[in-house]
């Protein structure tokens, strides 16, 4: 089977996540398209907030994943580091105010 043709505007970027929120991000994809439009919509929403959410380490195993992202969801992932110190731990809190917007909805 062919590969997807990808968008030009988009970089594969990889990341070291934990497996839970990876499955969690897959779970939640489908509501916004693909996981890297989910991880768009969830850092744009992340990086206007004034009280961020706390992440905390859960000791679930991690895992590297690929994701294709437009540049400034990188460029925003990287604004959101000082914070969160990892990017796995960005993705982490783009998960949880996924599932919160989620829950809002309904």
């Amino acid at each position: 089977m062919p590969k997807a043709k990808k968008k030009p505007a988009l970089i594969d970027k990889t990341f070291k996540v934990p497996v839970d929120i990876i499955r969690k991000l897959e779970e939640l994809a489908p509501e916004f398209g693909s996981n890297g439009r989910a991880i768009q919509v969830g850092t744009e929403l992340l990086v206007r907030m004034r009280r961020k959410p706390k992440v905390e380490e859960n000791g679930s195993p991690v895992a590297s994943q690929t994701y294709a992202i437009t540049p400034r969801t990188l460029e925003l992932i990287e604004r959101l580091l000082p914070s969160y110190e990892k990017r796995g731990t960005v993705l982490s809190a783009v998960v949880l105010v996924l599932v919160q917007i989620l829950k809002e909805q309904f």
